[in-house]
């Protein structure tokens, strides 16, 4: 076990107990699968939707209903997350600030803003008016800014990550979690040189292009989609690490076998 540890990660050794694993544990899980609820609803039946009507010649219109409970579902998984990653925060514990550094409650404080920036472009998209009072540009803006944000956030549940995975007895899903991270930001240039594809065909007024371009959007965005349900199974697997009874590590290294 000792060299097993030491070839693994010499650092392990001289790690602490955490104060309160079951709050981390706890916001890791609710972090992830809240995100998950988020880019669900961004891509999932509204988008869908969207991209398919200009796929299908004469398919009909995203249904308002519909879209606007997507929106909403939305909003409530963002606020989800900020609520796990207060959870996550190291309050009070001198030990995981240390370890976190300044990259993750950093990253973390983003997902507030995050919730703020989304629920201007969805109450711009949804106003009292009819037509709402801001037309594409206000929303492209929003999801330019929403984008940013999201990549600051995917650094530091990278970092959380590599911080909690050694705590860990799932170290493997960590590690996953991690590569998972990276491929899911892969998918999201991919996705925005699509978008800025579409945008330059649209006024070039090259229509066919337009509609190869959104169903391949429509595809990164379901990539994207499984990549994130992953990303809330490996979360859900160190939580549940993390959750277990955290020995000292000298405790584990020097137990006997034949005790049993």
């Amino acid at each position: 076990m000792t060299t097993l540890v030491e070839c693994t990660d010499a650092g392990v050794r001289g790690l602490l107990r955490l104060r309160h694993p079951w709050s981390v544990a706890i916001g890791l899980a609710v972090c992830c699968m809240a995100l998950t609820l988020w880019w669900t609803c961004l891509s999932g039946p509204a988008g869908a939707a969207r991209a398919l009507t200009f796929v299908a010649e004469g398919a009909p219109q995203t249904p308002r209903m519909a879209t606007l409970v997507a929106s909403i579902a939305g909003l409530v998984g963002l606020l989800l997350a900020c609520v796990g990653a207060w959870l996550m925060a190291p309050r009070h514990d001198d030990v995981l600030a240390h370890e976190y550094g300044t990259m993750v409650p950093r990253a973390l404080w983003c997902l507030p803003v995050w919730l703020v920036v989304d629920a201007l472009r969805v109450a711009g998209e949804w106003s009292i008016f009819s037509p709402p009072l801001v037309g594409r540009g206000w929303t492209v803006a929003c999801l330019a800014t929403e984008a940013g944000l999201a990549c600051v956030v995917a650094l530091g549940l990278r970092s959380a990550f590599a911080v909690l995975g050694r705590r860990s007895r799932t170290y493997r899903e960590a590690h996953l979690a991690r590569q998972d991270l990276d491929l899911l930001g892969l998918a999201g240039l991919v996705l925005v040189a699509l978008a800025t594809a579409e945008a330059v065909f649209v006024h070039r007024q090259l229509f066919d292009w337009v509609e190869m371009v959104r169903v391949m959007m429509l595809v990164v965005g379901g990539l994207l989609s499984l990549g994130m349900l992953y990303l809330a199974a490996n979360s859900i697997w160190v939580a549940r690490s993390l959750m277990a009874i955290q020995l000292p590590l000298h405790e584990v290294l020097t137990e006997d076998p034949r005790q049993d």
